[in-house]
């Protein structure tokens, strides 16, 4: 959980961690819990799903946790090197906010 040192996961595994746990020790954010699995299997092995919507989702969601190994994965992919698969991504989190 501590690749990325300036991720919102390795903040977590501070002593004094920026969000207050729950009553039994866990941090609730509130996510796609699905994809969160891909997450952890990055950081686990260094693995990407195949699927480019996946990638798509997995892209915004390392921006969220400030993932910045994960992000510069998935941009690395090729044939996601193309302006139309980060353009999206940056509509998508344009018209969220």
């Amino acid at each position: 959980l501590i690749k990325d040192r300036w991720s919102v996961l390795a903040a977590l595994c501070k002593t004094t961690p920026p969000i207050s746990k729950q009553p039994d020790g866990s941090f609730f954010i509130d996510r796609d819990w699905w994809i969160f699995r891909h997450i952890m299997q990055f950081l686990r092995n260094q693995t990407l799903p195949q699927d480019r919507d996946l990638l798509l989702e997995l892209y915004d969601e390392a921006h969220f946790y400030r993932l910045h190994s994960l992000s510069a994965a998935i941009q690395s992919v090729p044939g996601l090197d193309d302006d139309r698969f980060f353009s999206t991504i940056n509509t998508t989190a344009a018209t969220s906010n």
